[in-house]
């Protein structure tokens, strides 16, 4: 049965905006499923599962493909593509709650692992794991890796200081080490850069998207959120890439707000 995905208790902004993307790719599936053979008519739930169990299949014959591949060429780039297959996999399992949900994340986290000791300095990918051992509840190497991306994160804000992403990253992994503190500190400089950016330019739509992420992610503060995504639709034309960007994240949150009813 279908099940929205697992609520985390650490909000970070990269795996919102991942989430986000899979859960649109998802719903297109199961939209063109719908419109197939059947149609509206049928046992929708029955057609969601089986959209959902054939777009595992397809990333499994992805997978097998990348697989082979890396036996002769252990490319680390590679080895990050697959981990964004597995992890994607995991997505629609947890949805149906099958039984591969755990193995999923755990392959996306051994092939980040890999990945990172052919290219240690990959931030992204030091993110990514970090979320994957959050969501796995894996405490182990927890330290080293978030000690890893501070560092790499760090640099990066010192080379573009005015780069509002680079203190949502900080922030990130402030918040999987559990330096509150610190993470304190980096939201309010980030938020001050941000109220900055839009004081000069109020029709700054990405500075409005990395905000709504900030309320949302830090603060907590949902209704603050939804309002600059809101003005975000307002500036933006619909065939912006922003314009579709914010309205994912509001269809996102409606979702978030149903099941905080429920429960």
């Amino acid at each position: 049965m279908y099940k929205n995905p697992p609520r985390r208790n650490k909000k970070s902004w990269m795996a919102i905006v991942a989430v986000i993307a899979a859960l649109g790719m998802i719903f297109s599936v199961f939209f063109q499923a719908l419109q197939g053979p059947g149609g509206l008519g049928g046992d929708e739930p029955a057609q969601e599962q089986d959209a959902g169990q054939h777009e595992i299949e397809r990333l499994e014959q992805q997978a097998m493909t990348l697989e082979q591949h890396i036996e002769d060429n252990p490319d680390p780039v590679v080895m990050g593509n697959l981990a964004d297959i597995y992890y994607e996999m995991h997505m629609y399992a947890s949805m149906f709650e099958t039984e591969k949900e755990a193995d999923y994340l755990g392959k996306a986290a051994e092939y980040l692992e890999k990945s990172l000791d052919k290219d240690p300095d990959n931030l992204e990918n030091h993110l990514f794991l970090l979320e994957i051992y959050d969501e796995a509840e894996k405490e182990e190497n927890v330290e080293e890796i978030a000690e890893k991306a501070e560092n790499l994160a760090k640099e990066a804000l010192e080379e573009e200081p005015d780069r509002i992403e680079n203190y949502l990253v900080l922030l990130e992994i402030y918040q999987h080490a559990d330096k509150e503190d610190k993470a304190k500190e980096m939201a309010n400089e980030g938020e001050e850069l941000i109220l900055e950016v839009l004081e000069e330019n109020p029709g700054d739509s990405q500075a409005r998207l990395h905000y709504s992420t900030l309320l949302l992610s830090y603060h907590q503060d949902m209704e603050a959120a939804v309002e600059q995504l809101e003005k975000v639709l307002e500036i933006e034309p619909e065939e912006s890439p922003l314009y579709n960007t914010a309205l994912q994240q509001l269809q996102r949150l409606g979702g978030m707000q149903e099941v905080e009813v429920e429960e």
